[in-house]
């Protein structure tokens, strides 16, 4: 791949997981009685920990 296909891929990918995984969450959590500020001081891990069954660290992480 180029790098310009790579880019191209990860922002691909970046608006995939903001539909199908953030704003679900987002909403989900809003619904359970959380804030916004709430959610954005949550910690990226607790966010992983939450569509993973493991520990999973973050360059752990596969992108595509």
């Amino acid at each position: 791949m180029t790098p310009e296909e790579v880019k191209a891929s990860l922002v691909r990918k970046a608006k995939e997981t903001k539909e199908k995984v953030i704003k679900p969450l987002y909403k989900q959590l809003l619904k359970n009685g959380w804030t916004l500020g709430q959610i954005d001081e949550m910690d990226i891990h607790f966010y992983l920990e939450l569509h993973q069954p493991e520990k999973t660290y973050i360059d752990q992480l596969k992108l595509f």
